[in-house]
């Protein structure tokens, strides 16, 4: 199964019980589309992102909207553009960090991201971290695909459900049974043996 199918998956499991979130999901931008919203930056996105986003996209600042519909906890996904928009933002802030240079905004809430990690880039995937200004950065999922499996799976196994449209935040789960579903889509990484 690939990107689109793991996304696919999740979103129709979502639309299946609310479709606060799912409403927004719209049609993916074309290659070039992508390339010239995204050359600008630098940023070289993995072929499994850029994928995703030729399939699904969001409608820009559709998080400012009056319901605010997250979909991960308390995390908005980000369109392509928002992505982009707040990219830029961060490296031009004082608060910017070298080790943020390959770091691509994903999901956000406030000052706390999951971020591609474009610097590390294997193949057609690249790692997902969580961070804020206010904690140390973590590697959380060892791709796009893994995120989106990992959250299927947290669902279907009855770890984590679904609230008003989203996935309810990991941390709302029981830590041990979270832990153990995400380290067996996520092999090796270390916030979740460590649960």
């Amino acid at each position: 199964m690939g990107i689109v199918e793991s996304a696919s998956r999740l979103f129709s499991l979502l639309a299946s019980h609310d479709t606060t979130f799912t409403k927004y999901l719209k049609s993916g931008l074309s290659k070039d589309e992508i390339d010239n919203l995204i050359s600008p930056t630098g940023v070289i996105l993995p072929i499994e992102t850029i994928t995703f986003y030729s399939h699904y996209n969001l409608p820009k600042g559709y998080q400012y909207g009056s319901d605010q519909p997250t979909f991960f906890g308390i995390f908005w996904l980000l369109s392509l553009e928002d992505a982009i928009e707040e990219y830029k933002l961060r490296h031009s802030s004082d608060h910017f960090r070298e080790q943020e240079s390959g770091w691509f905004p994903l999901l956000q809430e406030d000052a706390n991201f999951y971020y591609l990690d474009t610097a590390r880039t294997s193949g057609d995937i690249c790692p997902i971290i969580g961070g804020s200004e206010y904690i140390e950065p973590d590697l959380v999922f060892i791709s796009l695909k893994a995120m989106f499996d990992t959250m299927h799976s947290w669902i279907q196994e009855g770890v984590l459900g679904i609230e008003d449209g989203h996935i309810a935040g990991n941390y709302t789960g029981d830590p041990k049974r979270v832990a153990e579903i995400a380290a067996r889509i996520n092999p090796g990484v270390e916030c979740w043996k460590s649960r």
